[in-house]
């Protein structure tokens, strides 16, 4: 994303120092404009989950135990979570 915003910009920094039309030149800075509201909140989003994940790192219920339970017969089988 960050390579694309990059790229946008430099598209743009082209487009005007050529003399283009606004029409593009207006496309082009809504296009570097939508990348890095894209990008921030792709930060935001990850710091978020980063939080979340921080915060429930010790967070394992002694009751809940989670066993690979798979079937005999041939096929595929699904884990099964046993809960007292």
């Amino acid at each position: 994303m960050v390579g694309l915003a990059l790229k946008a910009n430099s598209d743009l920094h082209y487009l005007r120092r050529i003399g283009a039309d606004t029409a593009t030149v207006n496309a082009k800075s809504q296009d570097r404009e939508d990348w890095l509201v894209l990008l921030a909140v792709n930060h935001l989003l990850s710091g978020l989950e980063a939080f979340i994940a921080a915060n429930l790192s010790d967070f394992s219920p002694p009751e809940l135990k989670l066993e690979a339970g798979f079937p005999r017969r041939r096929g595929v089988g699904s884990p099964t979570v046993h809960l007292p």
